[in-house]
This record gives C-alpha cells, sequence and structure tokens, in this order.
C-alpha cells in the first residue's frame, strides 16, 4: 500500500468512506430505553451532545479533509444522514 511520506501529501491523497447504512438491531432494547424510540444507533448520542456518527467524523477529519469524507447509508436514513453531514448530497 502506498503511504506519502508528508502529512499534507497524505491528507490531499486519502478519501474516508463511513459505513452507517444499519439499523441497529442488537443495541435496539439499550437504544429505545435511552432515546425512548428507534434510531439506528450510529445516530445516538451515547456520549455528550453528538451522535457516534458525528464522532467518528471528528476523527476522520483529522487525517482527511470533510469534502473528502463519503457516508454511506441506507436510503431509509437517508434524511437522519443528511442531517449529520449537511455538505454530502
Amino acid at each position: 500500500m502506498f503511504m506519502p511520506q508528508h502529512n499534507e501529501t497524505h491528507r490531499t491523497v486519502l478519501w474516508g468512506l463511513v459505513l452507517a447504512a444499519g439499523d441497529g438491531k442488537r443495541l435496539q432494547p439499550y437504544v429505545q430505553e435511552l432515546n425512548g424510540g428507534h434510531l439506528p444507533k450510529q445516530f445516538v448520542n451515547f456520549i455528550g451532545q453528538r451522535s457516534m456518527l458525528e464522532h467518528t467524523f471528528e476523527r476522520a477529519e483529522k487525517l482527511i479533509p470533510p469534502e473528502k469524507i463519503l457516508t454511506i447509508v441506507g436510503k431509509h436514513h437517508l434524511a437522519l444522514g443528511r442531517r449529520t453531514q449537511p455538505w454530502q448530497d
């Protein structure tokens, strides 16, 4: 695998792909208890004011510019994904 030596070159070469298409079935009982309704775990605020997906973006943006981070969501979660990452359409 090619890995550039210079950090800025590294940032211009990399793209990020965030997979967030699941329904979160295994955690659903806990999410319902915590949140009071059905919401896939990637959109739930387990820690602080941000969702798991937003925490993932924050970590990814340390290595990759936001415009080069793509998110894969299911069609039925598209509205939630757009609200979390508004620059991606």
